[in-house]
């Protein structure tokens, strides 16, 4: 056991089985914005499950979503033409062409909405009734104001329309940063319509950077990840709430996490070779395409960053 994590933090049971058994994978602070603190990894010994241990509470964490965060880059504009949306987000508009799939039209709640990457290019399509959930009060006034669309600033346990059925809802790289995983599932199969889509996406512990970079992965993202997932846990977790797994597939991301984790790595190295590499945005261009091979493979391996579920509701669960 590592001992030296302040001592006024609560250690956790998993939130998947309930045991207070694990052992501690490692003990590292914020690679991506190096706020000050000190968390720790750990394998739940029952069912595999990842956790942060402690868990850090939503006020220590709040610090951790600055303005600048990723997920709330500033929007296309209005009139931004299909060239501009695939070549300023070619993930988002990947993610949406995942969606068409298997819900072409409908409502569609997007969960943890961010700054509405993806609810826009959604509303370019104009195929779907779009609605937006976003606790970060800057990220949910922003995409709302621009967007025109209802988007409510609160976490999914104070959604106002609870009692709303859904056609489809979408979490993007948002299940890892809930404490309740398990809790927040079954809350999204009561708020489906009978044979509606979950469609989520979250670290994938396969990945073959996980393998590479280690405690360095980006996936891990100390302390804004609390917990990741192996396959047979989250199958579990679904078929439990009453969903049938579709399809999983790797869509996007897995280029710019690698140039993350290669970067946080340095932080040890200290390589101007390195730096050079993750930091030069013409040289980063011309690494993109070299390395187009590896990344195609690793996502068509489902070895990518990210794995993204598609499941359908179709039973009543436990």
């Amino acid at each position: 056991m590592i001992s030296n994590i302040e001592s006024d933090k609560l250690e956790s049971p998993c939130n998947v089985c309930g045991s207070n058994e694990f052992e501690v994978l490692f003990q590292g602070g914020d690679l991506m914005l190096e706020i000050d603190g000190d968390f720790r990894w750990v394998r739940c010994s029952t069912c595999g499950t990842l956790r942060q241990n402690p868990m850090p509470s939503w006020e220590e964490l709040e610090k951790s979503y600055p303005p600048d965060y990723g997920s709330y880059t500033t929007l296309l504009p209005r009139n931004a033409s299909l060239f501009q949306r695939i070549t300023k987000r070619l993930g988002q508009w990947k993610r949406v062409n995942f969606v068409q799939k298997y819900c072409s039209s409908g409502s569609w709640l997007d969960i943890g909405s961010g700054s509405g990457q993806i609810l826009q290019e959604a509303l370019f399509r104009n195929q779907w009734q779009l609605f937006g959930l976003e606790p970060n009060q800057f990220a949910a006034k922003y995409s709302s104001d621009f967007l025109e669309l209802p988007i409510q600033n609160c976490t999914i346990e104070e959604f106002l329309y609870s009692d709303k059925k859904f056609d489809l809802i979408t979490m993007w790289d948002v299940l890892e940063h809930i404490s309740t995983p398990t809790e927040t599932i079954k809350m999204v199969s009561n708020m489906l319509n009978d044979d509606g889509i979950f469609i989520f996406q979250f670290p994938n512990l396969a990945s073959f950077d996980r393998q590479v970079f280690g405690k360095y992965w980006n996936g891990y993202d100390l302390p804004r990840h609390l917990y990741l997932f192996p396959e047979e846990v989250i199958k579990n977790i679904l078929q439990k709430n009453g969903f049938q797994i579709i399809e999983k597939k790797c869509i996007a991301g897995t280029y710019e996490s690698y140039l993350l984790s290669l970067k946080f790595f340095n932080r040890s190295r200290n390589s101007p070779v390195i730096r050079f590499v993750t930091e030069n945005k013409p040289f980063k261009f011309f690494l993109k395409l070299i390395t187009f091979p590896l990344i195609f493979l690793a996502d068509r391996l489902n070895a990518g960053t990210h794995i993204t579920y598609s499941a359908k509701k179709v039973g009543c669960g436990d």
